[in-house]
């Protein structure tokens, strides 16, 4: 308002120079047409006595100074003959197709009967003078005056105009900011904050978005420290259960296979050594799946070193996994270079969850025959990581996202150790995830 209010106050004064100076213009004007028709009159005056030769200088005089006069014709006749001796110049035409067009707008009235005066000299001559109203005069300079005023109008309005666009431009300037700041807010990057603004009322607003995107990062790194603790409460009853299934079932089915062989060694009865054996390689064949299931329970084997898990044998030995089973047919492409990091346990696990997850995804819903797994570790920097194949990819990726645990989960176990992903599944599944530098790492 301060800055509109200063505009106006500029226009005014602009407005009121121009006004000043078309007046003083004006009053110039009519100054010198009082003084034509003061000097007219005397001259008509002085035609009575001048000497005979004088008079058509004296007329001449007259037809210049009648030129001058405004609002009124004047005109001087030769009483005897009739022959018109001095006479108003033509009408001038406005100038200006606005102008005209003003001028015939403007209502016209009939003119006033002619004031005549006769002028006698001592030697008989006569002469007869008249006044005659002159409404086209009045009409040009009347339509002169409103293009004037209509100029000036467009002019203050088109400096207001233009003043108010660059105050409002300017004041509505931060509001980019608010804007931009939000857009980035959207995108999870509560980083941001909106500086002081010259606004009360957006200034305000500013230091309500500010704490509302301090509680929106305060959650934020609520939920991902409540989903690394749901994580390691998964990974910890993997663990528990692999331990019972080592200590327990495993050990029970050596002791049975113990047994097995006892029996077929002591069993003189063919049926009985058929039974014997069939049983000893179910037992075989059930301890292959255990120690299967202890692997996907947990992979580390429960062997944390100074040096952090061993990322690099885990994925190798899911790869190996996989390339054990004849029926499934996937040609496997592995590309792991951890750069001899050491990852903190919590992360490796979980790099090594979202591969097992994306190469289980790739093998039984996108009927891919081709898998590539790719992990690039440097020091300092990010953690690179991608599973790609040339499956059938995937049509609606939202959906996908919504429904079960795969790729959701993926994005879950990225976002809650402060990664970014990506996924392109117009052409087979791409995924792609880069995670920050772990802290103790970094220190």
């Amino acid at each position: 308002m301060r800055r509109a209010s200063l505009i106006l106050l500029v226009c005014f004064g602009f407005m009121l120079a121009l006004a000043l100076v078309r007046a003083g213009v004006d009053v110039a004007r009519e100054e010198a047409a009082a003084q034509d028709s003061a000097a007219l009159m005397a001259r008509l005056w002085r035609l009575q006595s001048v000497p005979a030769s004088r008079i058509p200088a004296e007329l001449a005089a007259m037809q210049h100074l009648s030129d001058g006069i405004r609002h009124f014709s004047f005109e001087l006749d030769d009483a005897r003959t009739g022959r018109r001796l001095v006479g108003p110049p033509p009408d001038p035409e406005p100038p200006g197709l606005l102008r005209r067009w003003l001028s015939a707008l403007i209502p016209y009235h009939a003119a006033r009967p002619r004031q005549t005066l006769t002028v006698t000299r001592s030697d008989g001559r006569s002469f007869r003078a008249s006044l005659v109203d002159n409404p086209s005069s009045e009409r040009a300079e009347a339509a002169d005056n409103i293009a004037g005023i209509c100029l000036v109008l467009l002019a203050y309005s088109a400096i207001l105009w233009i003043g108010l666009s660059l105050a409002l431009r300017t004041a509505f300037a931060p509001l980019r900011l608010v804007l931009d700041t939000v857009r980035r807010w959207q995108t999870a990057d509560f980083a941001p904050r909106l500086p002081p603004m010259r606004v009360a009322e957006l200034d305000a607003i500013g230091r309500e978005l500010n704490g509302l995107a301090q509680a929106l990062e305060s959650g934020r790194d609520e939920q991902r420290q409540l989903s690394l603790r749901i994580q390691s409460l998964q990974e910890d009853e993997r663990a528990s259960l692999a331990r019972e299934l080592h200590d327990e079932f495993a050990q029970s089915l050596t002791a049975m296979r113990a047994n097995v062989a006892w029996l077929q060694r002591r069993a003189t009865d063919p049926e009985l050594r058929g039974l014997a054996a069939d049983l000893d390689a179910r037992c075989a064949d059930l301890q292959l799946q255990t120690r299967k299931a202890l692997r996907q329970l947990r992979p580390d084997g429960g062997v944390v070193g100074d040096g952090g898990i061993q990322l690099e044998l885990m994925l190798r030995s899911l790869v190996d996994d996989w390339k054990k089973i004849p029926q499934a047919g996937i040609e496997f492409d592995c590309d792991i270079d951890v750069d001899g990091a050491a990852i903190p346990r919590g992360l490796a696990l979980a790099i090594y969850r979202i591969t097992q997850e994306a190469v289980t995804n790739a093998v039984r819903h996108a009927q891919a025959s081709r898998i590539g797994i790719r992990l690039l570790v440097r020091r300092p920097g990010r953690i690179r990581w991608a599973v790609v194949d040339d499956g059938r990819g995937i049509a609606d990726l939202d959906e996908a996202m919504r429904r079960g645990s795969g790729l959701g989960g993926i994005r879950e176990r990225v976002w809650s150790h402060g990664g970014t992903m990506h996924v392109d599944g117009e052409h087979g599944v791409t995924l792609e995830a880069a995670f920050p530098w772990p802290r103790q790492e970094a220190s």
